[in-house]
């Protein structure tokens, strides 16, 4: 079992240095909650062998996080620079721009629902500096958008560290295209709905999605977190190397790799294909639409399918258990291996190829 005192011990350097407010609070408990999940598996499928190792690990398997502890421990400081006046502000109709593209070095960016049928953009910076002004291009319906990060000199004035937020405010009959390509920071979108095709690359900070209904996105984090609550895609392809993954009410086709860390799905629907490395993988579906498929190499595996549903079943593990809670008629049923069927008519077909690990269908 993995003890409280070395998961506190390992988060409350990482956590202290900040202003302590309710979101930082409850990002605690959230992170705890992950971190002792993530240490169990390990300890169970043997990658550590002692409670702490597993607990450095599971701590270390989340990513640097700098950026979003940053981002909610000062929300008055976020609001200061959001409620200053906008270093650039400039719309366009919906003929006039149908592709964005953003590059930036390290910005906090902000997708947001327009309040009429332009699209706008805004940039806030505290303070304001010329070097880190965005600069924008346009060429036919493309709009282009660079935000460079300011001099290194600029870090070191006390009390005036350079914030600098992008606001992209888009209308509902939005129909293009959006890629934007962060180097450090975040990127979050609330309560925006149109069928916006969107192609987003961060290096290292976080992406939140909330409220949100696009056509289709792609997502891709070197070293960071993706956090999704009721967002509607017709496709989801996300490429997630190193850091966690939350869903949660996520309606779309899933095609996610993860290579280490943890993968958390609640109140999913829809179908598709996930390839995770390293980590836990847990997926708790409300609704099916077509075959699952899991490869693993290593970690903990735990799918809930809807009570009612009927459906056929492939769990492998090489070197590890397989579990099935539900009623099941089998073909194959070993340690390490379960082949067969749930109810009488299957509508889908679950799969899952997990080299070391456990793997558990409910």
């Amino acid at each position: 079992m993995i003890n409280d005192k070395l998961i506190s011990a390992a988060l409350d350097p990482i956590f202290t240095v900040y202003a302590q407010n309710d979101d930082v609070r409850d990002f605690y408990k959230e992170v705890t909650a992950d971190v002792k999940e993530a240490a169990q598996a390990l300890l169970d499928n043997k990658q550590a062998t002692v409670p702490q190792q597993a607990v450095e690990m599971a701590v270390k398997s989340l990513g640097d996080l700098t950026e979003p502890l940053q981002l909610i421990s000062s929300p008055a400081a976020s609001a200061a620079v959001a409620t200053t006046s906008a270093t650039v502000a400039q719309s366009w109709s919906d003929t006039e721009v149908r592709h964005i593209i953003l590059r930036a070095d390290e910005t906090q960016v902000l997708l947001v629902d327009s309040a009429d049928a332009q699209s706008h953009v805004h940039q806030f910076q505290q303070p304001k500096l010329a070097a880190s002004k965005l600069q924008l291009k346009q060429s036919e319906d493309t709009l282009y958008l660079a935000a460079p990060s300011p001099r290194w000199f600029q870090y070191l004035i006390p009390f005036r560290h350079p914030k600098s937020v992008v606001e992209i405010a888009l209308p509902a009959q939005f129909a293009g295209t959006l890629d934007v390509d962060l180097k450090s920071g975040s990127l979050s979108a609330t309560d925006l709905t149109n069928q916006l095709r969107a192609t987003l690359t961060l290096r290292s900070g976080g992406i939140t999605m909330e409220h949100v209904q696009f056509k289709t996105l792609s997502a891709q984090l070197t070293s960071g977190s993706f956090k999704a609550n009721h967002l509607v895609c017709e496709t989801l392809s996300l490429n997630a190397h190193s850091g966690a993954v939350h869903l949660a009410n996520v309606e779309t086709i899933f095609d996610l790799s993860a290579h280490s860390g943890l993968v958390k799905g609640n109140m999913l629907a829809g179908a598709g294909q996930f390839d995770v490395h390293s980590g836990s993988l847990t997926l708790n579906w409300q609704r099916i639409d077509g075959d699952i498929a899991v490869i693993n190499h290593s970690g903990t595996v735990k799918l809930q399918a809807p009570a009612a549903d009927s459906f056929k079943f492939d769990l492998q593990a090489q070197s590890g258990t397989v579990k099935v809670t539900r009623n099941a008629t089998y073909s194959l049923q070993v340690q390490g291996a379960a082949l067969g069927q749930v109810g009488e008519a299957p509508q889908y077909s679950v799969t899952v190829k997990n080299h070391s690990g456990t793997i558990r269908l409910n």
